[in-house]
């Protein structure tokens, strides 16, 4: 789910006059102020909307039961989902990343995401749900304020998470092949909860940006930005909501 992050630039290999840049550290404070607010402004949109529609699916018991039992609902939002983020993301920067042409792709992603996140929500009792979400936010916000605060730079380990992410879904795809015990499940997942973990570390350090960050995003660069970390915290979300009570 990660996707190529071509939005991020290295910052010791840009030949370029700082009077001429516009990576988040080289610009006035309250420019890069700007910049946070309108990321984190538009993450916390996203999630309200998504959390959104998968409460009201979940609390409405035609729409439940409808996509409870019917498969093609689950496949079509998922490729609508997948399939805009990454045509939004591999799509011409000077074509999608203007205003408004920028919020509206990212409205359309967040919708289709919503809808196929409340399909799945719909699988599980709507108060495991809310729990869910709780536990979620609870976790995306002290790893924010954890990525805030620390001085240890992970903007740099990118190739690392990207690595072990790949591993794990390779693990992931062969599990259904063999015979893995509940242990090796529960081992299984906790790992893909550290990864998101990291990475929602990582992609927040790479928002807030700072002259000590290997690699951060461009000053305008924050639709990508909140797109990126908004898909780290539902996956964060999905691993979470795993472990609640189904209604099977």
């Amino acid at each position: 789910m990660k996707g190529a992050r071509q939005n991020v630039e290295d910052l010791e290999s840009q030949d370029v006059q700082l009077s001429d840049s516009k990576w988040v550290h080289e610009v006035e404070t309250n420019v890069r102020r700007g910049f946070i607010k309108k990321t984190f402004g538009l993450l916390t949109a996203q999630l309200i909307i998504t959390f959104g529609i998968c409460i009201a699916i979940g609390a409405n018991e035609t729409s439940q039961k409808f996509v409870t039992e019917n498969q093609w609902p689950f496949w079509v939002c998922f490729a609508l989902a997948l399939g805009s983020m990454i045509g939004f993301i591999c799509a011409p920067k000077e074509k999608v990343n203007k205003h408004p042409t920028n919020l509206i792709c990212l409205l359309f992603i967040t919708v289709f995401f919503g809808c196929w996140m409340g399909v799945i929500s719909a699988q599980y009792y709507l108060r495991s749900v809310y729990i869910c979400i709780g536990i979620t936010c609870g976790i995306t916000f002290g790893l924010i304020l954890f990525a805030w605060q620390t001085t240890y730079d992970l903007t740099g380990k990118g190739m690392y998470l990207f690595a072990g992410l790949w591993t794990l879904l390779l693990i992931g795809i062969l599990m259904p092949f063999q015979n893995f015990n509940e242990s090796w499940s529960i081992v299984f997942t906790s790992l893909f909860a550290l990864i998101f973990a990291l990475y929602i570390v990582y992609d927040t350090q790479l928002i807030i940006g700072g002259s000590k960050r290997s690699r951060q995003f461009s000053i305008d660069d924050y639709v990508y930005a909140s797109l990126i970390l908004y898909i780290d915290i539902i996956n964060m979300f999905l691993i979470v909501l795993g472990g609640g009570k189904s209604r099977d």
